[in-house]
């Protein structure tokens, strides 16, 4: 055993076994602290990693990725009481080591956050991790390695019920899954179509559909609200019509959605050590937000995100104050690309929205003797700040929590973007539909009632309040969650990036092919 932990510390491989190991500095850290002794000794042990592997399937991991077959492998030959020599069985013993580590690194913190894929997602990886070693002792020491994986590696209530839709859906998918309707006219309340009882049998399978037992020949109230409800899952409009949309949604494979959980499973997994009992959420692809309370979601309300070519980050961060009547500092490139030519239109433009102009020095800088047509996105060397006031881009109301990008979330005056299905039109920042209700729920243990926060922002006072007990913020980007009544949501990829998870996730793991000596 020692003489292969030091060809693996050297060389990153076992000498004398072609076989690679894909957490080579865990596993020789692993049998350095037990003094070079085996650890897979008990063949009920190895048993317990086979079946704990294969459970990996139901958090939509890939068991073959911890050597699945070669574990199986291994157990008949024990049985049929095969002999191994030394260096064989010291290479057996750190395989099946390395196995476990890699199955609770995935399980507790992701498999694709190790791959190049994520270099834009800023969670660290190893944000509140057990150190291995001891983890895998104790893991070893229970009764059951998949009992013991479960108990230490915390799962909340999100992760718990998408994990029973992917089994549901698989349920479904290998009785054959759902019918594809075909392309026809928009179907309109009252009006009759030879696809409805094809609709009818969708909506059913899916759950949407309570009541399959009307034949009726005519898109009927029941079917109507059945529509309504798969609408709403899906973040399309709820307007009961069978166009474009709403078919294309319908006739989404349902390998597809089984895909599009896996993925967003894997997505909960980056973040689960960020998830305590009380903070707040905003799910970019599902352009909403959400206050939760001891684990349940107590208020939620409707967001506006980045539009695709100025995408939402996701991070996490702490939510510390509250600013009532902000102002609002516009980026340099908002003022010269989108406000200057407006300005260079009608100079009356600062004025009527309310702008000051400040110079490099920040100083206060009379608008009208500036000559704003000699004035480009390379020459502009002044800063607008809008003041407070209804017209303002922030609104009446701004929340902060620091990060790298100069995100938060605030009021809007564009109140009619709130009445679109799909609100991807910000430049990054996320606009809240309900702000007062929302500064409510976080100021409340500061004494601030919905009747005081309103009188603050009718005063037009511009005043900071920090929140005596911030709360972790979480901007996440999820197509697939499952709501506190556990009805499965599916939103659009609308920053196209569920293909590239995916593809990471079903992506071989380097280092644990196998050529049986």
């Amino acid at each position: 055993m020692r003489a292969q932990i030091a060809s693996l510390r050297e060389y990153g491989r076992l000498g004398r076994v072609d076989a690679g190991v894909s957490a080579a500095g865990a596993v020789a850290g692993f049998y350095e602290r037990r003094g070079f002794e085996p650890a897979w000794e008990s063949t009920g042990d190895i048993e317990s990693l086979a079946d704990a592997i294969r459970s990996s399937y139901h958090e939509g991991l890939r068991p073959t990725d911890y050597r699945l077959t070669r574990i199986e492998q291994e157990l008949q030959a024990v049985r049929s009481g095969r002999q191994r020599s030394d260096d064989q069985q010291a290479a057996l013993d750190i395989l099946l080591t390395d196995s476990l580590i890699r199955l609770v690194n995935d399980l507790r913190q992701g498999k694709v956050i190790h791959q190049p894929l994520t270099t834009r997602w800023v969670f660290d990886a190893r944000a509140g991790a057990t150190e291995p070693a001891p983890f895998i002792e104790d893991i070893l020491a229970a009764d059951s390695i998949g009992d013991a994986i479960a108990a230490g590696i915390a799962r909340g209530l999100r992760y718990q019920r998408l994990k029973a839709q992917l089994r549901r859906h698989r349920i479904l998918a290998d009785a054959g899954g759902w019918p594809l309707l075909p392309e026809g006219p928009t179907i309109h309340p009252g009006s009759g179509d030879p696809r409805l009882p094809a609709l009818r049998e969708r909506l059913t399978l899916s759950g949407d559909l309570q009541d399959a037992g009307s034949s009726s020949a005519v898109y009927d109230d029941a079917l109507q609200a059945a529509v309504r409800r798969f609408q709403t899952r899906h973040g399309l409009e709820p307007d009961a019509l069978l166009g474009p949309g709403t078919l294309r949604a319908l006739n989404v494979p349902i390998e597809q959605r089984i895909d599009q959980i896996r993925l967003n499973l894997e997505r909960a997994r980056w973040v689960s050590d960020a998830q305590g009992a009380d903070f707040i959420l905003v799910n970019i692809a599902g352009f909403a937000a959400y206050v939760v309370r001891r684990g349940e979601t107590v208020w939620t309300t409707s967001v506006v995100v980045g539009e695709t070519e100025k995408q939402t980050p996701v991070f996490r961060s702490t939510m510390k104050q509250v600013v009532f009547n902000p102002t609002w500092t516009v980026p340099r490139s908002i003022a010269t690309e989108e406000l200057l030519p407006k300005i260079q239109r009608n100079p009356g433009f600062l004025a009527r929205g309310n702008y000051v102009v400040l110079d490099a020095n920040g100083k206060h800088v009379d608008a009208a003797g500036i000559d704003w047509r000699v004035l480009s996105t390379d020459n502009f060397p002044f800063t607008l700040v809008q003041q407070p006031g209804p017209s303002n881009q922030l609104g009446r109301i701004k929340f902060v929590f620091p990060n790298d990008y100069s995100v938060y979330m605030h009021d809007t005056p564009a109140r009619h973007l709130f009445d679109e299905a799909r609100r991807a039109f910000s430049h990054g920042c996320v606009r809240v539909d309900k702000p007062l209700a929302l500064a409510e729920a976080v100021l409340a243990a500061d004494g601030w009632t919905r009747e005081r926060i309103e009188a603050q922002v009718e005063s037009g006072e511009t005043r900071s309040v920090r929140l005596s007990r911030p709360l972790p913020m979480l901007v996440l980007y999820w197509t697939a969650v499952v709501d506190d009544r556990g009805t499965i949501h599916f939103y659009e990829d609308i920053y196209k990036r569920d293909a590239a998870v995916v593809a990471a996730l079903d992506r071989p793991v380097p280092g644990v092919a196998y050529r049986p000596d």
